[in-house]
């Protein structure tokens, strides 16, 4: 097992084989230093909140009624103004 520590980020996982990979989502946003551990570190996929928000909405339809009464979302739509040309 590796651990490594970046302030409120831990980030650990066992290595079985090389085809093992991981994924670490956070809901806030990776230090520097959890962010270039990541870049280096092409086995582990780090998602923060904004992409994590991102690929719920863009997937949400797909997914099946057992998860999105887990997270029901609903859609509103929000009038904007008209690009004047």
């Amino acid at each position: 097992m590796c651990e490594y520590r970046f302030n409120r980020l831990l980030v650990a996982f066992f290595i079985v084989s090389g085809r093992d990979y991981g994924l670490f989502v956070t809901l806030a946003n990776y230090t520097k230093n959890a962010q270039k551990y990541l870049e280096n570190t092409p086995i582990i996929r780090g998602i923060n909140g904004t992409e994590l928000a991102g690929l719920i909405l863009r997937y949400y339809d797909k997914w099946s009624e057992k998860y999105q009464r887990i997270i029901p979302l609903e859609k509103v739509y929000i009038p904007v103004p008209k690009d004047e040309e």
